[in-house]
């Protein structure tokens, strides 16, 4: 376009913006995945800060640590004062109802050395992470299938249930069909599968 002069201004000045637009882009991108990275890798470090009890707790609900580790990134970032929105509460985001259920199959659990009593602070990292094994594995323990366990976990024992009547018992055909979904149970699965992995290429627990 020309201006009073006949001359023409606008090619120009967009040729400077193309210009600022592309130094600028790459400079934005590397400062968001930095936040990401930085924001991961300190989800890492919280997650890890309780390596011994994460072990602990698991080692009394005979599951593996990298499982439960994954299972507290996934849910609360390894922030123990975590309160969801629904009122589910630290590390594991345990509700009182589910956390009652732990504790009840964690009471009738054989263990040598006995287990130590449990404390009912839902925020107390040891309490929650214990509970937490405990409500897992209990969940494993009735769905027989780790997979449907975690989605139990997340979307409620009630929905997996459903999911068993509807593939008449079968519980490959049950996992198969939540993976297969986008979100909600079954983007859970993956997403607590896959930090399983990274975890274990942590080599968690770390000692």
């Amino acid at each position: 376009m020309e201006n009073g002069s006949g001359t023409r201004r606008w090619p120009a000045e967009g040729r400077v913006l193309r210009a600022a637009i592309g130094v600028l882009a790459p400079v934005a991108l590397l400062f968001f995945l930095g936040v990401a990275w930085n924001r991961s890798t300190s989800a890492f470090a919280r997650v890890e800060s309780f390596s011994e009890e994460i072990a602990a707790a698991a080692r009394d609900a005979g599951i593996d640590p990298p499982l439960l580790a994954a299972l507290v990134y996934v849910e609360s970032g390894g922030r123990p004062s975590a309160v969801s929105s629904v009122g589910a509460r630290g590390l594991g985001q345990l509700k009182t109802a589910a956390a009652e259920e732990a504790r009840a199959w964690l009471g009738r659990r054989p263990a040598d050395p006995p287990l130590s009593p449990l404390g009912s602070d839902l925020e107390d990292p040891s309490t929650n992470l214990r509970l937490a094994a405990g409500y897992l594995a209990l969940l494993a323990e009735r769905f027989r299938d780790p997979d449907l366990a975690l989605a139990a976990y997340a979307a409620g024992p009630s929905v997996v249930s459903s999911l068993l009547q509807e593939t008449g018992g079968n519980r490959a055909a049950a996992v198969a069909r939540l993976r297969a979904k986008t979100g909600g149970a079954g983007e859970y699965i993956r997403r607590v599968r896959s930090f399983e992995e990274r975890f274990r290429e942590r080599g968690f627990p770390v000692n």
